[in-house]
This record gives structure tokens, C-alpha cells and sequence, in this order.
């Protein structure tokens, strides 16, 4: 199992990779750069076991988002989840695959909170794939 781990102030994003076990099998610094306070604070506190992800993020106090990792990140789960196939699927598919993994698990969640607010917002037709990707509309706020 993976699990991004984003820093809510600094962007900083670290991935945990735990084996069947539930054992940390790597330890992987995305994006950001990282202080001499906050690698202390991992070296010390580094979630060996996945169990213990929740409790080292509780101890940050709300500053850090933790997401598990789908297997799949894959164009065609968000083509099918996105399920408005209009427009040409190949340009979609290149600004999907300029994003990381953490702008594509944040995508894939907005999806349904966007169906919702098209369904509450009679007479809005639904983005074709590749401007719901080129706009970043993902990081709209649908409430």
C-alpha cells in the first residue's frame, strides 16, 4: 500500500510504501524541499509500520493530508470515472500524464463532488475530459 503525505503549508509531499505486512518498504521525498526540523522529526518519528501512519500524522496536528494510493492511476480509470467520453481521448490523455501522482489521486477525487455540483447546477453542461484537465477545474471548489 502507498500513501502520499502532503504538508498543508509547505507542499512538501512525502510517499510511504508498506509491504503486505504492513512494514515501510520505502520512504520517497516528492516535492518541496524539506527543513533540517522536519527531517529530524521523521527520523524520529518515521511510521515503520503502517499502523502507526495515523498516529505519527495526529501528531502533526491537521498540518500534513494523508491519501492512500489507488494501484491504479491510470488514464483509463479517470476516462472511465470521468465517464463523459466526448472530444478526442488521446489529447486528453497528455496533460494526464504530465501530472503526478498526487494531482492525479486529487483529480480522481474531485470527480464525484463535480457530478454532484453539475446535477445541482441545472443548464451547466459537463467539461469535455481534456479542458476538465488543461483548466485544472479538479481544483475548484463544488459545493
Amino acid at each position: 500500500m502507498r500513501y502520499i503525505v502532503t504538508g498543508q503549508n509547505t507542499g512538501l509531499q512525502i510517499n510511504f510504501t508498506y509491504n503486505e505486512n504492513g512494514l515501510l518498504i520505502a520512504f520517497e521525498i516528492r516535492e518541496g524541499d524539506i527543513t533540517l526540523e522536519q527531517l529530524r522529526f521523521i527520523r524520529k518519528y518515521l511510521p515503520l509500520k503502517e499502523k502507526e501512519l495515523d498516529v505519527w500524522a495526529s501528531a502533526l496536528k491537521g498540518k500534513v493530508e494523508i491519501d492512500e494510493v489507488p494501484e491504479d492511476l491510470s488514464f483509463d480509470r479517470f476516462w472511465n470515472e470521468y465517464n463523459y467520453k466526448v472530444g478526442n481521448k488521446q489529447r486528453a490523455e497528455k496533460p494526464w500524464n504530465k501530472l503526478g501522482d498526487a494531482e492525479k489521486l486529487k483529480v480522481l477525487k474531485s470527480i464525484p463532488k463535480y457530478e454532484y455540483w453539475l446535477a445541482t447546477h441545472q443548464g451547466i453542461a459537463k467539461a469535455h475530459a481534456t479542458t476538465y484537465l488543461n483548466q485544472r477545474r479538479w481544483e475548484n471548489e463544488f459545493k
